[in-house]
This record gives C-alpha cells, structure tokens and sequence, in this order.
C-alpha cells in the first residue's frame, strides 16, 4: 500500500533483492564498556561534509 501511494504520488519506484552479506554483533564484555569520551564537545560539531569534520564518512568503506 505504502509502495503503491509512493509509486502513484511520486513516482518513486522501490526494489527488494535477497543478498547474501557478513554478520557482525557487537557486544560489551563483561568487565563492561571501555568506551572514551569524545574530544570535540556538541558546540564544536556542525553536520557538514568537510575532511575534517565528525559526519564525514569514505564512500565504499561501509557507508554510503
């Protein structure tokens, strides 16, 4: 239904394909997260794409 309005409304065609790909989980140990904290504060952050900026990410490594 939700394809159909969006194929009737914008024109928007959608595709499914089965694919078989790798699996990862990430887990915590049980001596718990050894997470750090972020050097650059919220103030700091802008969503831009620059090489130097935290959103940026390499096309073919994992994202798109």
């Amino acid at each position: 239904m939700i394809r159909q309005l969006l194929t009737d409304h914008f024109r928007l065609l959608m595709g499914v394909e089965d694919k078989r790909m790798s699996v990862y989980a990430l887990s915590v140990s049980s001596s718990g997260p050894k997470l750090q904290k972020s050097a650059i504060t919220t103030k700091d952050c802008v969503f831009d794409t620059a090489p130097e900026g935290c959103h940026t990410f390499v096309i073919g490594f994992g994202h798109p």
